[in-house]
């Protein structure tokens, strides 16, 4: 790809910040563009592939802040009537991340990833759990994405909710996905997946979980991944052990700033960004 160009011809053509053309180009070349502009000031690149977009939008690829790749595993299961986000929790969620194997990981990778680009998202940040198989689960889950060729962020829900040796292993294979993005990186400056260390939500999140968690974050220099206030029982539930909403909580315990991605689905299939 280093030395190929591409010119897309006769396309409207949205820069996100920038202006939009109407009618114009997009010039490749390698892994960069080149340059956009209006149709009438397309350059003369006889050696590049040429595209003719026939009035097509052409825009920078989207970014999914949230999502959870082995959920592609559950898409039409009947689950029957939830009457609570907690039980849906325990009753759905919960147990399909426990029944996953490292085969069932890579596949939903695999499609999730596929699924992204055909919906025009060039990078996805997934929050994944499997309780059930946690030792080498983000390794699955980036060699599947690494064939599709998307920009990911990989994280593993942190949670006290399966007990201290489960939690302790959530929290060494974190870090040994963050240790292997950083020395990918290093040998590949082209290297297109990044780590943030993941938490599932403060409801089951003591706070010896946050130390460690926070500790994380501060050696491999990155932020946290986490659900905030997705139910009415991580409210209640935060507010009886610890007097704080998860909001406070987290602010108080240092889980805070610009790399921290806070999540909430609201009715819809919402995902949002804050800064605490």
């Amino acid at each position: 790809m280093a030395s190929r160009e591409i010119l897309i011809k006769n396309a409207c053509v949205i820069t996100g910040r920038g202006p939009v053309f109407p009618h114009g180009f997009v010039h490749i070349r390698g892994e960069s563009v080149a340059s956009v502009g209006p149709q009438s000031k397309v350059p003369r690149r006889p050696k590049a592939t040429q595209m003719d977009a026939r009035g097509r939008y052409v825009l920078p690829g989207f970014i999914n802040p949230h999502m959870h790749l082995y959920s592609a595993l559950a898409r039409g299961k009947g689950v029957g009537r939830m009457k609570s986000f907690g039980q849906v929790l325990k009753d759905f969620w919960w147990r399909l991340d426990r029944a996953l194997s490292p085969e069932d990981m890579y596949i939903s990778a695999m499609l999730g990833g596929v699924s992204a680009i055909r919906s025009g998202v060039t990078t996805l940040f997934d929050h994944h759990a499997s309780y059930g198989a946690i030792s080498g689960s983000l390794g699955a889950i980036s060699m599947a994405l690494a064939k599709v060729g998307i920009r990911a962020s990989l994280c593993f829900e942190i949670s006290d909710r399966a007990g201290k040796s489960a939690r302790d292993l959530a929290l060494a294979e974190s870090g040994l996905w963050l240790e292997s993005a950083h020395n990918w990186l290093r040998l590949d400056p082209g290297f297109l997946q990044r780590g943030m260390v993941g938490l599932h939500a403060s409801m089951t999140l003591s706070d010896t979980t946050l130390d460690a968690a926070r500790e994380m974050m501060d050696i491999y220099g990155v932020g946290a991944h986490v659900h905030v206030a997705e139910g009415q029982e991580d409210v209640a539930i935060t507010r009886r052990r610890h007097r704080l909403s998860p909001v406070a909580r987290f602010r108080s315990s240092a889980l805070r700033g610009t790399g921290f991605l806070c999540v909430r689905s609201l009715s819809a299939s919402f995902q949002g960004r804050l800064t605490i």
